[in-house]
């Protein structure tokens, strides 16, 4: 079963800076999407864990978190809020998803926030999943700046090649890359983002039932 065309955007960061951002997302996905592409996009502003973690197992081609990559004093690699107030701790979050039985289910991960592609931050991804994903994450710091013109440019990728026959997760990343190689060009310089295929840890796998969603692209 393909999943469900859907781009879901959550804000995680809550403050003007983000709201700007994902007021600039919605309106490029508009215009991009008039007519044409299948895509539905839903935009979440959320201030809870539990909120969190719901919208992230409801089934999606893409999953863009928009917020701070930080680590808490006890290691714990996660998503800030812009005022410190609101820490969606990766540990957290898979403890929470175990419990509820339902894993991650989106066929691509955009954790667009300062440091995502480190260690701390696939290993918390992955015991989180319930199935394959194409995971795009920041080496470094970014600023708003990087981070809206990288996601201008994935949009545009995605929404430009549905990649018929393709597995959901193969997609992303072949959008992805493409989006990665264009950011380079485009600005003179390394893109702040990478992909890395994901496959659920060890932990997840035993966790969470066996999906049937998702089997590609069609």
């Amino acid at each position: 079963m393909v999943r469900p065309p859907v781009i879901r955007l959550l804000d995680l960061g809550l403050s003007d800076d983000f709201l700007k951002s994902m007021t600039f997302a919605q309106s490029l996905l508009s215009s991009l999407t008039v007519g044409s592409a299948p895509e539905d996009v839903e935009y979440m502003h959320v201030r809870n864990l539990f909120l969190a973690a719901r919208a992230m197992t409801l089934p999606a081609r893409l999953i863009h978190v928009m917020a701070h990559g930080t680590t808490s004093k006890s290691g714990q690699a996660g998503f800030e809020s812009d005022d410190h107030h609101y820490f969606f701790g990766l540990e957290d979050l898979a403890t929470y998803l175990r419990e509820q039985g339902e894993g991650i289910e989106a066929d691509g991960i955009f954790a667009d926030a300062c440091g995502t592609a480190d260690e701390a931050f696939i290993e918390g991804i992955r015991d989180a999943l319930e199935g394959e994903c194409t995971y795009i994450g920041a080496t470094r710091t970014i600023d708003w700046r990087e981070s809206t013109t990288f996601a201008s440019i994935l949009y545009g990728s995605l929404l430009s090649w549905t990649g018929p026959g393709t597995s959901g997760p193969d997609w992303v990343e072949t959008c992805a890359g493409r989006a990665i190689r264009a950011y380079a060009e485009a600005v003179g310089g390394p893109c702040p983002f990478t992909t890395t295929v994901l496959r659920p840890s060890h932990q997840a796998s035993g966790a969470f039932r066996k999906s049937t969603r998702g089997a590609g692209l069609g």
